[in-house]
């Protein structure tokens, strides 16, 4: 079972501890490093570099949690790393592979995004623009799936892209969302999103596998230096119901707004009269905050509240105890 090194591990530490924007400052460095300066698009939302390979990788910057982790473990004999606080896997483990392959030599287009967790507002800024890499893109692989040899497209429907990419190991599934659901339709290119090991994301039980990070590694590594001939242009399957339900997926009901999601979608939320009940991602946006004591989302009307009911309870009956 292959681990990380220490050194590598303590780099994982690092991109795992870091903000948003200080990620989003250190990969933009980075990348002039690797690339130069005059091969960068550098956008308040997100950041491009142009490479020799024809094919893109994608990884976005931001965690669904509030704050980096205070601590992080790994288990060597299990081969795991995880934090009480969160570790925000999803989808750091995306931008440590990245880092991992340019520091391989190899040099991919790389793009970055910034909270794809809220609604993907960096591929939707990008969106806006036209495909930067023209016909110099083959197709997109993003590193944002949960498990261990998933590929996911989506409402992309080019069966032969599906079957290159099955190729390699992979085993398609259905997914409900993420950056190339909306760059991929915008550029008409094809995209997929592969496994990169962690599990339970968007809670504080979410683990990284990292015998499975490494064997997607491997995988991402030979599809680079492979290129294929053509391009594969997007086509898309039409949903018979709209976003967010997904294909072949286990669904849950908002309990706020009623709308059915895809179980994957779902936030488990203290409500404000006690219960803990399952939100989707566009009302886990309002009137939600995310406790500092025991890093779980809780119902609220005032959005600057910073500790959850429980939260609260058990640090007055601390006090009172004390006294």
């Amino acid at each position: 079972m292959k681990q990380f090194s220490d050194k590598e591990y303590i780099l994982y530490q690092k991109i795992l501890k870091t903000s948003q924007r200080g990620l989003f400052n250190i990969m933009k460095n980075l990348l002039i490093k690797y690339y130069g300066e005059n091969n960068i698009v550098i956008h308040q939302d997100f950041i491009l570099a142009y490479g020799n390979i024809p094919i893109a990788l994608c990884a976005h910057l931001d965690t669904v949690f509030p704050k980096p982790p205070e601590e992080i473990f790994y288990d060597k004999e299990k081969g795991v790393i995880w934090s009480p606080q969160g570790a925000g896997h999803d989808d750091r483990a995306g931008v440590f592979m990245i880092l991992k392959i340019l520091q391989k030599g190899l040099r991919p287009h790389i793009i970055f995004t910034t909270d794809e967790e809220i609604g993907c507002v960096g591929a939707s800024a990008l969106a806006q623009f036209k495909n930067p890499f023209k016909d110099n893109l083959k197709y997109i692989i993003q590193l944002d799936r949960q498990g261990i040899d998933d590929c996911v497209f989506y409402w992309g429907n080019n069966r032969k892209f599906i079957k290159y990419i099955e190729g390699f190991g992979f085993k398609e599934q259905p997914g409900s969302f993420t950056d190339i659901v909306v760059l991929c339709p915008a550029w008409e290119v094809c995209g997929v999103n592969l496994s990169v090991g962690y599990r339970d994301e968007h809670s504080t039980s979410e683990v990284l596998f990292v015998s499975a990070w490494y064997d997607t590694l491997a995988k991402v590594t030979t599809m680079l230096k492979n290129p294929p001939k053509n391009n594969y242009k997007y086509t898309e399957l039409k949903p018979i119901i709209n976003y967010p339900y997904t294909l072949g997926s286990t669904t849950c009901v908002c309990d706020r707004c009623k709308k059915e999601v895809p179980e994957e979608d779902a936030y488990p939320v203290k409500r404000l009269n006690g219960t803990r009940k399952d939100f989707c991602i566009d009302c886990i946006c309002n009137n939600v905050s995310w406790c500092e004591k025991c890093n779980e989302p809780f119902e609220t009307l005032d959005t600057t509240q910073k500790i959850c009911a429980d939260c609260e309870r058990s640090m007055n009956n601390a006090e009172r105890n004390d006294s």
